[in-house]
């Protein structure tokens, strides 16, 4: 790494956050099909500077929910790519691993938009790998295979983003349901070894899913595609309808109140 290629890597973060907004803007499908599907397949492949990879991984993340907002057909013709990349976490490339939790939350924003077979698809990427994640659990294990630890930050937010998508994709697919359903019951025979807000989450989300209709009324997401470092959801995360009565014993249960 010589001088000249420092200088160069700080300087081409601008020009990729400028080239970036200029494609959001006024280019075509096509154009952005190609644009999206090299930024997923390449995703782990940028020059090998620390700082440099952070930078361009930081700048893709931010710019994929204003590509989707645009196309939200992206997520259909691009289904296959995107799985691949969600699934390449599963395969023990950790350096991917914010892109899979936002796309982890993408898929459960646009869930309403998908039809059922693209939906199958993604809901199954979805299960494998929270499936993967209680897998790891059961092993005691705490990076995955060939890859770097993963932190407790991270274990938390993939599961709660997993379980929150899984649920919107079960409320508009009934059919989605059973299998959410078992899923979370896994997460949940193994409590001691995930966080409390990921057990709270998994169970705020099981208790949703035994009532189809208020799922589906509660789940339609509405899209608002700011994304905020943490794992709640203000669209579904609902302590108040989820929890028993006996929680709050003789106090008085009004949901501006609560904790």
């Amino acid at each position: 790494q010589t001088i000249r290629v420092i200088a160069c890597s700080t300087i081409i973060i601008d020009i990729l956050d400028t080239y970036f907004d200029v494609m959001i803007e006024f280019a075509d499908l096509d154009s952005l099909t190609s644009l999206l599907n090299a930024c997923l397949q390449r995703i782990d492949q940028f020059f090998p500077a620390q700082k440099y990879q952070h930078e361009v991984r930081c700048l893709i993340i931010s710019k994929l929910p204003l590509i989707f907002k645009v196309n939200a057909i992206l997520f259909e013709i691009l289904k296959e790519e995107i799985i691949a990349t969600v699934h390449g976490m599963e395969n023990g490339n950790t350096s991917r691993g914010e892109v899979v939790m936002h796309l982890c939350w993408l898929i459960g924003e646009y869930a309403e938009q998908f039809d059922h077979d693209t939906a199958i698809k993604y809901f199954a990427a979805l299960e494998a790998i929270s499936h993967e994640r209680v897998s790891l659990t059961k092993l005691s294990i705490e990076e995955l295979p060939q890859g770097k630890p993963l932190s407790a930050e991270f274990h938390t937010r993939i599961i709660c983003l997993i379980v929150s998508s899984m649920t919107k994709l079960a409320a508009k697919w009934p059919d989605f349901s059973a299998r959410a359903i078992l899923s979370f019951t896994k997460i949940l025979q193994h409590s001691n070894s995930f966080s409390k807000p990921a057990i709270q989450r998994t169970t705020e989300c099981l208790q949703l899913l035994k009532f189809p209709s208020i799922a589906a009324a509660i789940c339609n997401s509405q899209q608002n595609l700011e994304w905020k470092k943490t794992y709640i959801d203000s669209n579904s995360s609902l302590p108040f309808l989820s929890s028993t009565i006996e929680k709050y014993g003789t106090a008085p249960m009004h949901p501006w109140i609560l904790d």
